[in-house]
């Protein structure tokens, strides 16, 4: 045996490490199980390729349980030979960074300690993930191989000592042969930032009566909001909120939306005090847009990115392409050139989500109908219940809507009348969490004969 090196033994494996489309996630409780997370760590290093004398990026959102994991792992990376561990100062570090500090330190791989916009706390989430080597996500081989490994796993090995891993400013420790290097997780995240865009033209906006509200809901986004908005670009100080990155997100959900953001879309949807609005989720890789009384639609987010994108100095030239997951909207194609323009009436079809009139058309392909909540108790023959989406605004007046899941084309339009302003943006934005949205569309495409989706507040 290595010296140093303690071989853990497993009475038996867990059976319930199956990694997801966003890593690992299970409850604080389950990661804190003797030897649950040193079992999927293991078998992260088991089966990324070049583990040993490789460079690892460790970092996460700071919910409940992130310093004690970093601690976890760097002593198991000193013993499968890792040479050199990154992490940061208390540890956070967002996903877009993370991906940035391991394509700038030719990194194997990026840790990442995160359940997204799930709960933290002792009674909340936990989670872990793997990027590759490119920055991004790992593939499906890669966490299919890391759960077959889980599978079978006996044991894992963990160096001795070196749980106290001081994480409070930059500087550098060795743990045997393990490098390791604590750095402040903003300074090359900004320095990226400097390079994409022109922050002395934002920094201008700023100054010209532009006041914007970020809400970075006590997660991992609050540093570098503060650094960026308030630091560089001049923002006064307070525009940043719940800035201080919170183990149990000061007890609030860290989810980007109308519901678990309630005040930030209240302050942009419910006065004209600010001209733009911003809150993101745990890690920092999703967001909600929102302008003065205008909710931006998240499934357009990256049509809109795509649309505007060479006012940005790193992408005056144009995008070499774009690539997009299940949420993301048909909008793009439609900036792409990719899906024929549907509006005859000489308005862009990336139109701001509210219209003058109230009114936002949507063409799906899998609506039958919208019911109201009275008709819950009453399911139309056929239709299966469990495929109800109910959006609670508030107690008084739900609203819900049913779709199939057969994706047939509507025959015909629906109109919805919905009782508030406010259930108008719930309603916009569940749908484009829980349906397909093709691209959204002007009022000409009534006359053009496209079925389309109506929601129309008072």
């Amino acid at each position: 045996m290595t010296s140093g090196v303690l071989h853990v033994a497993l009475d038996q494996p867990f059976a319930d490490q199956k990694p997801g489309t966003s890593g690992l996630r299970k409850s604080s409780r389950q990661f804190e199980t003797p030897h649950y997370l040193e079992s999927f760590i293991e078998a992260i290093l088991r089966t990324v390729p070049g583990v040993a004398g490789g460079t690892l990026v460790v970092g996460g959102d700071g919910r409940y349980g992130n310093r004690r994991a970093i601690g976890v792992i760097a002593r198991m990376a000193a013993a499968h030979g890792v040479a050199r561990l990154i992490t940061t100062t208390g540890g956070i570090l967002s996903t877009p960074a993370a991906s940035n500090l391991i394509r700038k330190h030719g990194a194997t791989a990026g840790i990442i300690l995160s359940a997204s916009h799930n709960p933290g706390g002792p009674d909340g989430d936990f989670g872990v993930k793997v990027n590759g080597a490119n920055g991004g996500p790992a593939p499906e081989s890669i966490t299919d191989a890391i759960y077959a490994v889980t599978q079978s796993l006996a044991g894992y090995r963990i160096t001795e000592g070196g749980s106290d891993l001081d994480l409070s400013a930059p500087g550098h420790g060795q743990l045997g042969d393990l490098q390791i290097e604590v750095i402040d997780g903003v300074d090359d995240y900004v320095a990226l930032m400097q390079k994409l865009f022109d922050f002395d033209a934002i920094a201008e906006l700023l100054r010209n009566d532009f006041p914007l509200a970020f809400d970075a809901m006590h997660a991992v986004t609050g540093p570098y909001a503060k650094r960026i908005l308030e630091g560089l670009l001049g923002a006064p100080a307070g525009s940043v909120r719940n800035g201080t990155p919170l183990e149990d997100f000061g007890g609030g959900h860290p989810d980007p939306n109308l519901t678990y953001a309630d005040e930030l879309a209240e302050l942009l949807l419910g006065s004209d005090a600010y001209r733009f609005g911003a809150a993101c989720d745990g890690d920092g890789d999703r967001n909600m847009i929102l302008g003065r009384r205008c909710f931006v639609n998240p499934s357009d987010s990256l049509a809109v990115l795509t649309a505007n994108a060479t006012l940005a100095p790193a992408y005056a030239k144009g995008l070499a392409g774009v690539a997009r997951s299940m949420p993301t909207s048909a909008a793009v194609d439609v900036v792409a050139g990719v899906v024929p323009d549907v509006g005859a009436d000489g308005v862009p079809p990336l139109a701001p989500a509210r219209y003058a009139d109230s009114v936002l058309l949507i063409v799906y392909s899998g609506l039958e109908k919208v019911i109201s909540a009275t008709e819950m108790s009453r399911p139309s023959a056929g239709v299966d219940t469990a495929s109800t989406v109910n959006v609670g605004v508030d107690s008084d007046s739900p609203v819900a809507l049913r779709v199939t899941d057969n994706f047939a084309a509507m025959s015909e339009s629906v109109v919805v009348d919905l009782p508030s302003e406010k259930h108008f943006f719930a309603m916009a934005e569940v749908m484009n969490a829980f349906m397909e949205p093709l691209f959204r569309v002007t009022p000409s495409a009534l006359k053009c004969g496209v079925p389309c989706i109506v929601m129309r507040s008072s």
